[in-house]
């Protein structure tokens, strides 16, 4: 944290926007990021593979368009004590102060929602019917 700290901190001195790359197979608390005003951008990528570096630079660098939206709800760090690591219940208990999981069934505010994400792309799309 205290790196990335250097780093956000050098990049809004110089001008430059501040594009932070998460390389995960799951949900981390980006909290501090999202509300970090020297952040621009959150990228996550998953375990991009072999050519994952070149895909990442094309899209960082807008040579392509392959954003999609999050496969996942990402919950606040505060999830961790609400829901026992061990109690796979989906649905929300409010005597036991569960608040549920997956995008189904959550009451909380998570910090990105089921589908969250970005596309810069346009779609059209015209209806037609043979009489």
């Amino acid at each position: 944290p205290e790196l990335l700290a250097q780093v956000a901190t050098a990049a809004s001195r110089a001008g430059l926007p501040l594009v932070l790359l998460v390389l995960s197979g799951s949900v981390v608390d980006l909290a501090a990021h999202e509300a970090d005003p020297r952040v621009s951008a959150i990228l996550w990528c998953g375990y991009p593979g072999q050519a994952g570096g070149v895909a990442i630079a094309d899209a960082v660098f807008g040579v392509t368009n392959m954003f999609g939206r999050l496969p996942m709800t990402w919950y606040r760090a505060a999830f961790a004590q609400e829901a026992r690591l061990d109690d796979y219940a989906m649905r929300p208990n409010a005597s036991r102060g569960y608040p549920g999981r997956t995008h189904r069934f959550y009451t909380g505010s998570p910090l990105y929602r089921f589908g969250h994400g970005l596309r810069y792309a346009v779609f059209a799309h015209e209806l037609s019917a043979e009489a």
